[in-house]
């Protein structure tokens, strides 16, 4: 588990990539190409959420470890909203982080 953590904080540091999305970089219009990224990170936010919610309601992780994923994920916001300033960005450390979250879902809460 705390393996896990040291590996998500090192991660975190790589978290702002500028790969984004084929699909809505393929809009034809800014505008369209806005919205896309807009709609992609709040779909990508509700993944996250239910992922969390999936690893908060595993009885295979303990209470110590689910608020260490809570400090995780603040400071992963914190991060996020410090460093970012596109939804492109924000969209790509979604992805990123859900990849990650997702992992450590099928590790130690499934």
């Amino acid at each position: 588990m705390k393996k896990f953590f040291i590996t998500l904080i090192f991660s975190l540091i790589s978290t702002v990539s500028f790969a984004g999305n084929g699909y809505c970089d393929g809009r034809p219009s800014a505008r369209e190409v806005q919205r896309c990224y807009v709609n992609a990170v709040q779909s990508q936010n509700g993944i996250m959420n239910s992922l969390v919610e999936k690893i908060m309601a595993s009885n295979k992780i303990t209470h110590q470890d689910k608020a260490e994923l809570d400090k995780h994920i603040e400071d992963w916001s914190n991060r996020v909203n410090s460093t970012c300033r596109s939804d492109v960005c924000i969209y790509n450390s979604l992805v990123d982080y859900n990849r990650q979250l997702n992992n450590y879902y099928i590790q130690y809460a499934k």
